[in-house]
């Protein structure tokens, strides 16, 4: 009996994780250590030139996303216009422009899966 409650004790305690997942389609990330989670979004795979374009909006705030394709890969940011990340904030009073490829900022964004027109994968910037 002791080693029952022994092995249940270590299977709750061994299941503990700090990555909480989701199956709710969002777009998220940590600004300014606040979570932040677009209201709109909406991913383009433009078939001419094989780039998907992430876009997300909360308010006054725009996250645009280019990378090249949607097979599984990891791209990097940097100064250039072929993979790129851009954060544009048009609040009243303190607008802002941020970009990889003009601000000589850099990142990556991972594309893990693409499957039913959604797009599974994690950015930073």
């Amino acid at each position: 009996m002791k080693k029952i409650i022994l092995l249940l004790l270590f299977i709750v305690l061994s299941s503990c994780a700090e990555d909480v997942k989701f199956n709710n389609q969002a777009i998220q990330a940590q600004k300014d250590n606040v979570l932040w989670q677009a209201t709109s979004f909406k991913a383009v795979l433009t078939v001419s030139d094989d780039y998907l374009v992430i876009t997300a909006t909360k308010g006054f705030e725009t996250l645009t996303i280019r990378t090249n394709g949607v097979a599984p890969h990891t791209s990097t940011f940097g100064t250039n216009f072929t993979n790129f990340a851009e954060y544009i904030d048009n609040t009243p009073n303190a607008s802002g422009t941020f970009s990889t490829g003009l601000s000589g900022g850099s990142g990556t964004i991972t594309i893990s899966e693409y499957a039913g027109g959604a797009v599974t994968g994690t950015f930073k910037i």
